[in-house]
């Protein structure tokens, strides 16, 4: 019976105690870590004019999340921001280039949550000018 009475005295000190929660009784809040997926690309080179589609994937982190694309001036628009609860974004832009010579431009994809987590993946593209 003895122990029965010190079970239950520190099973009652623990539920009130929080099970030693330093925030008062209350579980922390999960973590979920956003990680990049897969980038997927175009085949470069393309001609200006071209309508391209690059596609980004990732996991956890948590919703909503704004996805902020940086294509260095070598589409229209040259950079494209959305905000969605999905776990992937497709960029639809058309590859710009008014020289006479093919431009390399260097682009990147960065995926925030709303936790302020940040995940960035780049990439490089060739635009040939229009024949």
């Amino acid at each position: 019976m003895h122990r029965w009475l010190i079970i239950c005295a520190l099973g009652a000190a623990l539920l009130l105690g929080g099970c030693g929660s330093s925030q008062g009784g209350r579980w922390p809040a999960p973590v979920f870590n956003l990680k990049l997926g897969i980038l997927t690309t175009p085949q470069s080179p393309f001609e200006a004019g071209d309508e391209l589609q690059f596609k980004i994937s990732w996991t956890d982190g948590r919703a909503p999340y704004t996805v902020n694309w940086d294509f260095d001036e070598g589409t229209d628009p040259p950079v494209l921001t959305t905000v969605t609860d999905a776990l992937m974004h497709t960029a639809e832009v058309v590859a710009v280039n008014d020289t006479e010579a093919a431009v390399a431009y260097g682009g990147s994809v960065t995926i925030t949550d709303m936790d302020n987590s940040v995940v960035t993946s780049t990439f490089s593209f060739t635009v040939e000018p229009l024949s």
